[in-house]
């Protein structure tokens, strides 16, 4: 039911960088080409800066949410 976010948060901050000026976006299609092998789901801040570094770029923004149930009926994202 929130797969929805995660391309609502990933395009948003993208725009909002793009905006800026100061940064060149790849995103997950570019990066998918220069390594078909990548697996996103399995990036964490250690294998994520790693390839950042092959591509020689400065930062690599990697985020993910989760869902949690609070009781029976209520749900936090």
């Amino acid at each position: 039911n929130y797969a929805w976010m995660s391309d609502s948060i990933s395009e948003n901050l993208k725009a909002d960088l793009l905006k800026t000026g100061r940064f060149d976006v790849l995103d997950v299609t570019l990066l998918r080409k220069i390594d078909p092998g990548i697996q996103f789901a399995n990036l964490d801040a250690q294998n994520a800066s790693a390839f950042a570094q092959r591509l020689n770029c400065e930062v690599a923004i990697v985020g993910r949410f989760s869902v949690r149930k609070i009781g029976r009926k209520k749900e936090v994202v």
